[in-house]
């Protein structure tokens, strides 16, 4: 019974997917989390080709757009990334001068 439901559920991802692999794997570069290789220069000629294709985009905008993009948020996330690191730092100096503070107290 196990491997009858394996066997469907196999067969139904397959029918679903096979047939939209590029475009899977097109759609993978507009996640956020790969704009930093976008960014690097990582990006594969033919990424974005089957987007550029259903949109009805050139396949050159669409890919220096998403650079563009990729550049922005990967300045933005590093901006983020330091002001966090910043304020943790203030944190730990604060609760490190209060911790003093009450061991003087208490001396």
């Amino acid at each position: 019974m196990i491997r009858l439901v394996i066997d469907r559920i196999t067969t139904s991802l397959k029918e679903r997917f096979s047939d939209n692999t590029q475009l899977i794997s097109n759609v993978h570069f507009l996640q956020s989390i790969t704009f930093i290789f976008v960014h690097r220069g990582e990006m594969p000629k033919p990424a974005l080709l089957n987007v550029s294709e259903i949109a009805k985009v050139s396949h050159d905008e669409n890919r220096s757009k998403l650079k563009a993009m990729s550049r922005l948020m990967t300045y933005l996330l590093a901006r983020v990334v330091k002001i966090v690191r910043i304020d943790l730092v203030q944190n730990m100096k604060m609760e490190l001068d209060l911790d003093l503070n009450v061991e003087r107290l208490i001396l």
